[in-house]
Parts: structure tokens; C-alpha cells; sequence
């Protein structure tokens, strides 16, 4: 199996390629702190995002167990998969994080 990864300041994604009609993904929270030393309280990760509305289709924390890895299945299209993950802090700032891949 053939891996992409990709890496921001706070999230980690590695693309498992491909499949016939979805690619995996798995994406890792690299820490329960944010770069302003915050505590993260939930995240998000929206698997296709289209560049305006935030749409999660996975979510830890908020009552639960912060979990730190997810496994998401990205739909197959032409033209690029964006996965967006957004962190939410202890105060309620949050941060979005965008990953874009153009495999077909």
C-alpha cells in the first residue's frame, strides 16, 4: 500500500491510496495542546470539504474521551480531495487546518 503524508503544526494525514470509489485517510492530532498552549477540547475533521462550510463527519471530545487518530474515507471525485480538520481550544478559539491532494 502506497502512503502520502502530509503534515500541518497541530494534525498529521497520511493518504492511503487508492481504492475504487474512496481513498483513506488516517488522521492524527499531534497534541492535546494547541500552538498557544490551549487545551484542545474536541476536533473535527470534515472529509469533503468544499472550501465554505464546515461539515464534520467525525468529532471526538466533548463529554468523550478526546481520541488523537481517526480513520475517514474520503470520497472519490475528479479534481482534488480536501479533508479540513478543526481544533477546538478550552476558550472556545478554534483553528481549521486544510489538506488538499489532486490523486485521481
Amino acid at each position: 500500500m502506497h502512503i502520502i503524508g502530509m503534515t500541518s503544526t497541530e494534525v498529521d494525514i497520511l493518504w492511503h491510496l487508492p481504492e475504487v470509489e474512496w481513498h483513506d485517510a488516517t488522521v492524527e492530532l499531534r497534541s492535546g495542546v494547541t500552538p498557544t498552549g490551549a487545551t484542545v477540547v474536541r476536533w473535527h475533521i470534515d472529509p469533503a470539504y468544499d472550501g465554505e462550510v464546515f461539515r464534520p463527519g467525525w468529532s471526538s471530545g466533548r463529554g468523550r474521551r478526546l481520541k488523537r487518530r481517526a480513520r475517514i474515507r474520503v470520497p472519490r471525485h475528479d479534481g482534488p480531495c480536501v479533508v479540513a480538520v478543526r481544533i477546538v481550544d478550552e476558550a472556545g478559539g478554534h483553528v481549521v487546518t486544510q489538506f488538499s491532494s489532486t490523486r485521481r
